[in-house]
């Protein structure tokens, strides 16, 4: 089922409850959930369109609308990838971390396991450390240029930086390390009948790895390439 402006919060859940983890990036906790969709992003301020194609993609893992997401104004894309830095910081990465420290009783998992996160949340830090600091605000000073045909001054900042050499230093390590430690807690535990311990993790890992999977398609398969462009006609006219 396509979720659309009529459909109410409440129906949107109910057609998958996983939604839930794209009304917390968009801080929708405390609205009206028999409401419509197009009237609670009204009150809230956020863009209907782009949030219900949000929905979708996270209903469906098949569906990914490069060409209408393409159409969406840079601000907005780059406003949502600001929101889910926001949640996987403040409180997926919380979530995991507390699963690892209640769940596991053998040590030699729990100290695995306490590694690898350390290690993701290093990696997710520097990730959205970069892109915070470097990556939106280039993109923003030279969406400002084009929009307002100025020349775009390459401040110390951004000297070196370019949508290419960001590209090359991007990767979905993070994402890849995910899928090999969710194998590498089921093969360990094979011989466990009940792997019940394992669940919440292991359900919280996969759905991490799902909205990473999504936050690198929007910002490589949309934002990038919408820049790309933007650069180009920059710096062919400065």
């Amino acid at each position: 089922m396509i979720i659309n402006k009529e459909t109410s919060l409440n129906d949107a859940l109910e057609i998958n409850k996983a939604l839930s983890k794209v009304t917390q990036q968009f801080n929708l906790l405390e609205v009206d959930r028999e409401k419509q969709l197009g009237e609670i992003c009204a009150e809230q301020g956020i863009d209907v369109d782009f949030f219900i194609e949000i929905l979708n993609i996270f209903n469906d893992s098949n569906y990914f609308p490069k060409m209408q997401l393409g159409s969406f104004p840079i601000a907005i894309i780059i406003d949502y990838l600001k929101r889910t830095h926001k949640y996987y910081l403040n409180k997926r990465l919380l979530e995991i971390e507390q699963s690892i420290s209640l769940t596991y009783t053998n040590e030699v998992m729990r100290d695995f396991l306490q590694a690898f996160f350390m290690k993701m949340k290093q990696e997710l830090v520097e990730h959205v450390k970069l892109e915070e600091g470097k990556l939106f605000p280039y993109i923003n000073s030279i969406y400002n240029a084009y929009t307002n045909k100025t020349a775009f001054n390459r401040s110390e900042k951004f000297e070196g930086f370019s949508i290419d050499s960001f590209e090359a230093s991007h990767s979905d390590e993070v994402e890849n390390n995910i899928k090999e430690v969710r194998r590498y807690i089921i093969e360990s535990n094979r011989t466990v009948i009940d792997l019940s311990p394992y669940r919440v993790l292991l359900n919280q890992l996969e759905v991490f790895e799902q909205e990473l999977r999504v936050h690198a398609l929007v910002e490589d398969q949309i934002l990038l390439p919408k820049a790309r462009v933007l650069e180009s006609e920059i710096l062919k006219n400065n």
